[in-house]
């Protein structure tokens, strides 16, 4: 029995205990430390209103784990592994208060979907990844998701993608025109024409890497081979992962539509040849480093690069010593 009056529950109180098959909280709790309650018997979870933080490893391979509510607005993020496990859990709600999924959150839950809320921002690897049953996940219109990590998904083999103009990409079909939320790979392995649909609202890190295709029930992945020459991104689009346009060898024009407000690091790096560049994202407030090292080296006039006055942080080598950005201008 937890005493009524709890502030909280220490590193590793019940960990292991298989013989706890049920828990409650008492409204009075703050705090849930490291392996609380990992490799118990619980079934049912209730988290109190005052709760502000879930430490890593919680609930970690809580087997008969299938209901778990939150009752609480103070929590900001799923802490490390902190479902990883939990075969039973096959639906949660997660708090609107959510900014982050930490690293294997809900790797080898029993999730068949999930809604992730509008304001979280960051997806960290592997925070879904290995679900066996997972196949739904769905952002909202107004999410403000900038930083999807790589594998973050992946080995959940089920999972539904929706492919446009060679890419893959997930969302939520609850309506046509929002289909396509994030990007997060192709789904050719050869590009010589590629468009982002003009509902996406970030492309994931290393998303134009990667070729994946799903084979005998699982995914597979090799390079990509681009010759595209120019690319546009829309103005719904607010978040530029890493290495978006990285290394396109035939790329001459880059277009960046007003909605961008996140450019993350080595976005447009070795694009040698580029002559074209046009930046209408007078909202953006952050551009990564390296984000336009060797960019047209090759072009004998060099570059013109206009950055909104917006820009709050440019990070290490945001050009680069290798380029040839004629003017590094700031508009404003």
């Amino acid at each position: 029995t937890i005493p009524t009056d709890a502030l909280i529950i220490g590193d590793y109180a019940f960990y292991g205990v298989s013989g706890l098959t049920s828990v409650t909280l008492p409204s009075t709790l703050t705090t849930i430390g490291i392996y609380g309650f990992a490799g118990t018997g619980i079934s049912t979870v209730t988290i109190p209103a005052n709760v502000a933080t879930i430490n890593s490893y919680a609930f970690y391979n809580c087997k008969n784990l299938s209901s778990f509510t939150y009752n609480t607005t103070k929590i900001t993020e799923i802490s490390v592994y902190c479902f990883r496990g939990c075969t039973k859990l096959t639906g949660i709600t997660l708090p609107s208060t959510i900014t982050r999924i930490r690293e294997s959150a809900f790797n080898q839950s029993g999730l068949t979907s999930i809604s992730i809320p509008d304001n979280v921002t960051t997806i960290d690897n592997w925070a879904f990844s290995y679900c066996e049953n997972l196949t739904t996940i769905s952002f909202g219109t107004s999410t403000l998701i900038q930083d999807v990590s790589y594998e973050a998904f992946s080995g959940s083999n089920k999972l539904t993608y929706y492919t446009t103009s060679n890419a893959k990409y997930l969302g939520y079909p609850s309506s046509s025109s929002y289909y396509y939320l994030v990007m997060l790979f192709m789904s050719s392995q050869t590009i010589s024409s590629f468009s982002i649909n003009s509902y996406c609202r970030c492309i994931g890190h290393n998303a134009t890497e990667s070729y994946r295709y799903l084979e005998n029930g699982n995914w597979y992945s090799s390079w990509v081979e681009w010759t595209i020459t120019s690319c546009s991104v829309p103005s719904r689009v607010r978040v530029l992962g890493r290495y978006f346009m990285y290394n396109k060898s035939t790329l001459t024009s880059v277009s960046i539509g007003s909605g961008v407000v996140y450019i993350h690091e080595y976005v447009f790096g070795y694009c040698y040849y580029v002559s074209s560049y046009t930046f209408s994202a007078t909202n953006c407030t952050y551009i990564g480093g390296s984000c336009f090292v060797g960019f047209g080296a090759q072009v004998d006039s060099g570059v013109y690069v206009t950055i909104s006055s917006g820009v709050t942080r440019l990070y290490t080598g945001v050009v680069g010593s290798s380029c040839y950005v004629r003017v590094l201008y700031f508009n404003g």
